[in-house]
């Protein structure tokens, strides 16, 4: 009986399907587990923590279909070509960037999305390209942080293959309503069985095979002496930002500036020069009585994506005002002195002194530098005279004799992990220092450390820098890792350690596998382990027919529950306590329901009747949410303008209009993706009918029965003196 419950706690799983046998046992269930998600939901999210193999598991679920297309950042994209052609599993390949262009995704049967965590954001270009690329494919979402700032983060993943209703059956009526709550509980338990999340401790053969992190120690330094700090400080907080009208926009410019200056003096002296384009174009715009557009604030900024991020957002809602020429010129002497205080580039550094010490006690094992600047990493390669390094940052990369393409340089540095011959001593390399760029989905394991000489502005970046070495395939015992943290003073006007941990809060609440915080390479999520020992491993299947049985204890009861459709099946534990009883959606709680069940003697009694009739309240409000359909409200105005076209076309009898515009309804009715909204908005602006059969080919009725449903287990707890 509770193996039966605790299958039901695992998820669906494909049993029947063999996957390769160039997988791990830990990557076959993930295989297994993802192949029963597609087949149930069009989509699945592969979030095993990073190292675990997740381009293994991925291109085993690829081998089931007949075309598959892999959509990952550039920089990845060969480390995909080269394992897909060992593993003959053909792919189309497409760059994440290319998509913020013009590069569409190919008509495909399974769309694999890498470092998925990149398309977040449903105002970007990419975010839209993906949602509309889609169509009818079933798309597989990979990444080990699927959450980076926010729990709305997951829900806009989900919705890229799913409706707004397509978690109603499993007690999430609306995808859209989650949006406006503070606690996520409800969908985290409800998306369990199309989530594949374990890390090192929930699995550990897997971690076996993966080193450990060391925190190796935490270093304050500063790229500049005190006397000198304190003055850069005081020009900085003078500093107005004309041009950016929202108080909180010039609180993040700000922010980004000291945060530039904690880096390295090289990325503060680009920072400025490049406020200070700014400032003169705002005063020639000033003198020809015009405003300067709000785009030239990205042009001229090269700021990293997370906080490009966050300022348009700041500025997306504010109205541009005239600007004061007397302000301008008053904050380009303010820009001019700051420049002055760092004009000398050879000038001692602190920070990079420190780090030069680490790394000659290190000698010859091999290191990976991670910065937030390409000026600070080529700044660092110029300080270390070029010797036996590679720098990679923005796209391109150097070595002492010049610059060569990135994929040679970090197959220079780790020709173990991509599989090339090892270089000549003259041109092998043990320092790598590297912008965020190579902080996603590489193999880098030849090196046995990692140097956060920066901290990033989110937690994603901290476990996706050390994913680069503590992976499946190092060669080392144990990786260890040194922080830099900025000095007192600039951490202070930052406050980024404390926005770090307040996000690594709402990932451990969101499921994430393991995160990152200062000082503390790898943060193991409890909601992770205590679902792990609520579902066991999950190997038990179902039950040959229907079973119950009472024990005693205290008030609780739980049901696995198997919720069919013709072509797939979702199994759910469903744990009810209290009076009257409640559904439990927080994992702690469910385990200890189970655990009392569990140690609970038998008895011959009856089940609660109280549990009865509230399980039958769960299971028809869940019919009725389902039945009931999409509340969003993109769709629900969607819906509005066709029955508004509807009735236009029965005035004038339209009768083939009225047919194609039935089956649009019907579509909607149902539900539908983000993607296939986004297109049926544009496709309504047109007269003709051209553009909705063609939306209506692309996208086929999700219209499947009523779902039906059976108890493979019952497990009810009564009060000793009942």
């Amino acid at each position: 009986m509770l193996s039966v419950l605790r299958s039901a706690a695992a998820g669906p799983r494909l049993r029947d399907w063999v996957p390769p046998h160039w997988l791990f046992p830990h990557q076959v269930v993930a295989a297994q587990r993802v192949g029963a998600a597609l087949v149930a939901f069009q989509g699945a999210i592969l979030a095993d923590a990073v190292g675990f193999g997740k381009t293994y598991v991925s291109l085993a679920v690829a081998s089931r279909y007949r075309r598959a297309a892999v959509v990952a950042p550039a920089a990845i994209l060969p480390q995909w070509e080269r394992t897909s052609r060992r593993l003959r599993v053909p792919l189309q390949l497409v760059s994440a960037e290319s998509l913020s262009r013009t590069r569409s995704v190919p008509a495909t049967d399974l769309v694999i999305v890498d470092e998925a965590h990149r398309f977040r954001n449903p105002r970007t270009r990419r975010y839209d390209r993906l949602a509309r690329g889609v169509g009818r494919a079933h798309v597989l979402l990979v990444t080990a942080t699927p959450v980076v700032n926010r729990g709305t983060d997951l829900v806009h993943l989900l919705r890229l293959f799913l409706p707004d209703n397509g978690l109603a059956v499993l007690g999430v009526p609306s995808l859209e309503a989650v949006m406006g709550e503070t606690a996520f509980s409800e969908l985290v338990y409800a998306m369990a069985p199309l989530v594949v999340a374990r890390s090192a401790t929930t699995l550990p053969q897997a971690g076996s095979l993966i080193p450990p992190a060391c925190d190796a120690g935490l270093v304050r330094a500063s790229p500049v002496h005190t006397h000198q700090l304190k003055r850069l400080l005081s020009l900085i907080d003078d500093l107005s930002f004309p041009g950016f009208g929202s108080g909180h926009a010039r609180t993040l410019m700000r922010r980004h500036a000291v945060h530039r200056l904690a880096s390295s003096t090289a990325a503060f002296r680009e920072t400025i020069r490049r406020h200070l384009r700014y400032v003169d174009r705002a005063m020639a715009a000033c003198g020809r009585g015009e405003q300067l557009a709000r785009s030239a604030a990205r042009q001229l900024f090269g700021v990293d994506e997370d906080f490009q991020l966050e300022l348009l957002e700041s500025l997306r809602d504010s109205t541009p005002r005239p600007i004061d020429p007397a302000t301008l010129q008053s904050e380009r002497n303010r820009l001019e002195k700051l420049l002055g205080l760092i004009s000398d580039s050879s000038a001692p550094n602190p920070k990079v002194e420190k780090l030069q010490n680490l790394v000659r006690a290190r000698r010859e094992r091999k290191t990976i530098v991670f910065t937030t600047a390409i000026a600070t990493a080529l700044d660092l390669a110029q300080r270390f005279g070029w010797r036996e390094l590679a720098a990679v940052a923005g796209g391109r990369a150097w070595i002492a004799s010049g610059r060569i393409p990135v994929e040679e340089a970090l197959s220079l540095f780790a020709p173990r992990a991509r599989g090339v011959a090892c270089p000549p001593p003259a041109s092998r390399v043990i320092l790598l220092i590297a912008t965020d760029l190579a902080s996603e989905g590489l193999d880098l394991q030849d090196a046995d450390a990692i140097v956060h000489f920066d901290l990033p502005w989110t937690p994603l970046r901290l476990s996706q820098r050390l994913g680069r070495v503590a992976r499946l395939g190092s060669p080392h015992a144990v990786v260890r890792v040194w922080w830099f943290a900025p000095p007192l003073p600039l951490a202070r006007r930052m406050g980024l350690e404390r926005r770090i941990a307040e996000k690594v809060r709402v990932q451990l609440g969101l499921g994430v596998a393991n995160t990152s915080c200062v000082g503390r390479a790898r943060i193991t999520n409890a909601l992770l382990e205590w679902r792990h020992r609520l579902s066991g491993d999950g190997s038990s299947t179902r039950s040959a027919k229907p079973g119950h049985a009472v024990v005693r204890a205290h008030g609780v009861a739980a049901f696995a529950v198997r919720w069919s459709f013709p072509d797939s099946e979702i199994t759910e534990l469903a744990v009810l306590r209290g009076d009257p009883p409640q559904r439990i959606t927080d994992y702690p709680e469910a385990w200890w329901a189970m655990e009392s069940l569990r140690r609970g003697d038998s008895t011959e009694a009856n089940p609660p009747p109280a549990m009865l009739t509230s399980l039958r309240q769960l299971i028809r409000a869940r019919l009725s949410a389902s039945e009931r359909g999409p509340q969003n409200a993109m769709l629900r105005a969607l819906a509005r303008r066709v029955l508004q076209r509807a009735r236009t076309a029965g005035h004038n009898r339209a009768m083939g209009e009225l047919s194609v515009l039935d089956v649009v309804l019907d579509r909607l009715t149902n539900g539908v993706p983000v993607g296939a909204e986004r297109e049926l908005h544009d496709a309504l602006r047109h007269a003709d009918l051209k553009g909705l059969r063609t939306w209506i080919d692309r996208h086929p009725s999700r219209r499947r029965p009523l779902a039906t449903w059976r108890l493979d287990a019952a497990l009810f707890g009564m009060d000793s003196d009942s």
